[in-house]
Parts: structure tokens; C-alpha cells; sequence
């Protein structure tokens, strides 16, 4: 059975399965539409040329307030008021969620009914595709002369394919389009290059280099998701550091596999945390 939530950037969220006091009813907005254009060539013959635009999508439904209606009514209209990011999430079985950033639109008012539940029309603007993290953590230790690693999940670990010390794992996107990843590695790198290159293809789909050192306290977090791409050292911007000849914001396809490497111009010592986000148009 499918369940609706409601997640604020705090990680607080609503059920909204009935089970918290309210539910949402008759929801809509969960397909997926493209809306293609068209340039008429000749004799019925056409060419896509709608590019990467897609329409925003909204998701809409009844919100039904069925405990103590209108005091729930207010204290979640305050919650609702108070959240700087809102996220549907959706859970289509009892293993997955998919979550989606959104904006209110509109919650209207209504008068209770006969049963004293408050049915309320409710409107939200959809801000991204529903998205699903899948975390992969990867360490590497220098443990004399020999380097201890371990993996979990499906990544492979292993050492760079070029000369200069580094780590790599393989990866491929799981969604409708390229896949945006949060990369951490805290440790000591000189001159650090992240590259992510397709392996039947050999295209480099973005490589970050950063002109500067980390200290082994010091984390160097790369993050591209869509509309939040972000590099920093110890939560201070680094863009500074980035050498822009190269597109430094990696994304994962989904139409092969890759290989993410990370190497350095002397020896690392360092643990790394990768958390890739999946995107859907629907799920």
C-alpha cells in the first residue's frame, strides 16, 4: 500500500496516512508530462526540438484532517509556515522512498463536514524530479607499506588506472537522467582530481580539480546536485581552488557504467563517503 509524507529540511516530517490525525485524498500530479514541440519539416515528417525543457509538475489532492480538525489544522499550518525546504515523500511499497522537493502552492479552507473532518484542497509546486539517495561508503587506510580498503553495496574499490596514488569505484546512474552525487574524503590530498569517465565510452562526463592541499583534519566536500552544486573544505567555499577548464560538476548516466577516480600528487590516507542521488520524472 502506497504512503504519503510530508519532510521539512529538518528531517521532521507528517504522515499523511491517517494515521497522525490526517490523510491525503485523491492525489494527482505523480505521472509524468513533457509536453514535446515540434518543427514541422515536410510532408508530415517531424523534429523533436523541445530540447531539456520540461514543465513544472504539481501535486495536488485533499488534505483531511479527521482528529480535533481544525486545532491539527493550525498547529500544522504553523509547522508548515515555519519549514525553509518542503519535500513530499512517497513510498510506492514498504521498502522504497522517493522524495521530492516542492513548494506550497495553495491549501485552502474549508467548513467541517458531517463527520467533523475538515477536507482542505491542497496544491504543491514540484521543484525537482523525485529523487532517491543511495549511500556508498568507502574507506582507504595506508597501513605500512600495504593499503587496507573496504566497500559496502555494489561499489568496487580498487586503485586508480593512472600512475598517480588514488581510489576509484565504479558506478552508474539507476534513474531517468543523470544521476548527481555528494562526495566527502576527509584526509591529507595535494592537488585532488575527481574524474568521472565512462568505461566503454571513454568520455569524461566532469572532472573537479582543485589547485590546493587538505590537511588530514580537513574534509573536501563536492556536491552537484541540480540547482546545489557546491565545493567546500571544512564547510568553507572552495571554488576558489577549482580549475574551471575542465565542467567540474560530475553526473552520473544512466546509459553506462563509470569509473570514479580520485587521485592526488602525493600518497592519501583518507575515508570517503559517497551518496548518489537517483532521479525519476515518476515513480
Amino acid at each position: 500500500m502506497r504512503k504519503f509524507y510530508i519532510e521539512n529540511e529538518k528531517g521532521e516530517r507528517y504522515s499523511l496516512n491517517g494515521d497522525s490525525g490526517m490523510f491525503l485524498d485523491n492525489p494527482a500530479g505523480l505521472g509524468q508530462t513533457m509536453s514535446p514541440t515540434s518543427a514541422d519539416i515536410h510532408k508530415g515528417f517531424f523534429k523533436d526540438i523541445t530540447g531539456d525543457v520540461e514543465p513544472q509538475s504539481a501535486i495536488t489532492g485533499d488534505l483531511v484532517f479527521t482528529q480535533n480538525a481544525y486545532e491539527l489544522y493550525r498547529t500544522f499550518t504553523m509547522w508548515l509556515n515555519k519549514a525553509t525546504e518542503l519535500y513530499i515523500v512517497y513510498s510506492p511499497n514498504d521498502k522504497d522512498e522517493y522524495r521530492r522537493r516542492v513548494s506550497l502552492d495553495f491549501l485552502q479552507k474549508t467548513q467541517l463536514e458531517s463527520t467533523r473532518w475538515l477536507r482542505c484542497p491542497v496544491s504543491f509546486q514540484c521543484l525537482t524530479p523525485f529523487y532517491k539517495a543511495k549511500a556508498t561508503t568507502l574507506s582507504m587506510d595506508e597501513v605500512g607499506n600495504a593499503m587496507r580498503y573496504t566497500y559496502r553495496y555494489d561499489s568496487e574499490l580498487r586503485y586508480a588506472a593512472s600512475s598517480l596514488p588514488g581510489m576509484s569505484c565504479e558506478i552508474q546512474g539507476q534513474g531517468h537522467i543523470p544521476s548527481a552525487i555528494r562526495f566527502a574524503v576527509t584526509g591529507y590530498l595535494a592537488n585532488p582530481e575527481l574524474t568521472l569517465t565512462g568505461q566503454n565510452t571513454g568520455k569524461v562526463y566532469g572532472k573537479m580539480k582543485l589547485n590546493t592541499t587538505t590537511s588530514a583534519s580537513q574534509t573536501l566536500t563536492v556536491v552537484t546536485r541540480y540547482g546545489e552544486t557546491s565545493v567546500t573544505i571544512n564547510n568553507n567555499d572552495a571554488l576558489a581552488y577549482v580549475d574551471l577548464s575542465y565542467d567540474p560538476w560530475l553526473r552520473v548516466p544512466n546509459t553506462e557504467k563509470c569509473d570514479l577516480v580520485l587521485s592526488s600528487d602525493d600518497d592519501m590516507n583518507v575515508s570517503v563517503e559517497l551518496l548518489m542521488y537517483d532521479y525519476f520524472r515518476t515513480v
